[in-house]
């Protein structure tokens, strides 16, 4: 017997239990206009339109190899204790202001200040996991 065959012999056997029990007999109009209702959904929708995706992908991309770059001079650690951007980075960077992003790309002050703050995200995600 397969999973769903499992599933619809498990909940017509409660079903029937339900129904064999007089203190249910109440609530049989109910059952049956919550089982013929049909939930009202949302058609889905992007969040981002896909042009802004990509451009957004892209500059993430040259920001992290601005990143890599930059990292000695930014940090002044050695090269070999840079990481790429994480997963909650590059999110932070998927919702920020387009046109930020863009400035940073132009603006070396402003890739700087944008990259400090990425630095801090780390940090503030293991607070929140505590």
């Amino acid at each position: 017997m397969s999973g769903q065959e499992t599933w619809r012999v498990d909940l017509r056997q409660k079903f029937e239990s339900f129904c064999d029990s007089p203190a249910n007999h109440e609530n049989l109009g109910a059952l049956g206009r919550y089982l013929a209702s049909t939930p009202e959904r949302e058609a889905s929708s992007n969040i981002l339109p896909l042009e802004e995706m990509e451009e957004r992908l892209k500059l993430v991309a040259e920001l992290e190899k601005y990143w890599e770059e930059a990292f000695s001079d930014l940090t002044h650690q050695d090269s070999k204790e840079w990481k790429p951007f994480s997963n909650h980075q590059i999110a932070a960077l998927m919702v920020i202001s387009l046109d930020r992003l863009r400035t940073a790309l132009t603006s070396p002050a402003d890739a700087i200040a944008l990259l400090e703050i990425l630095q801090k995200i780390p940090c503030l995600t293991k607070l929140c996991k505590s």
